[in-house]
């Protein structure tokens, strides 16, 4: 990084908080949306893995998988939480670490 990088970098200051992070296939400035994407889903504890498909919903706080395939990977629910889904219903989940 050249000296004039750094300096304007510096210049700018802290990132806002107000601005966007923006993910790979979303149109910038448009409405949150939903994109499909390839991933690797893997237990960190015994290191196996599986390579998926899915949806990302940019308005999720979650990442949602078929219990049939952290069951597989040996994921187990470090504790429960209580979601609402967009239409207003809600449900208990387990949460884990993948």
């Amino acid at each position: 990084m050249t000296t004039e990088t750094r300096t304007a970098k510096a210049a700018a200051g802290p990132p806002s908080s107000r601005q966007p992070f923006i993910l790979p296939g979303t149109t910038v400035g448009g409405d949150l949306g939903i994109f499909q994407v390839d991933f690797t889903l893997r237990n960190p504890s015994s290191g196996q893995s599986r390579a998926l498909n899915g949806l990302v919903d940019t308005g999720a706080s979650y990442t949602i998988i078929p219990a049939a395939i952290l069951e597989q990977l040996g994921v187990t629910p470090l504790r429960w939480v209580r979601v609402r889904y967009a239409d207003g219903s809600f449900a208990e989940l387990g949460l884990g670490e993948a």
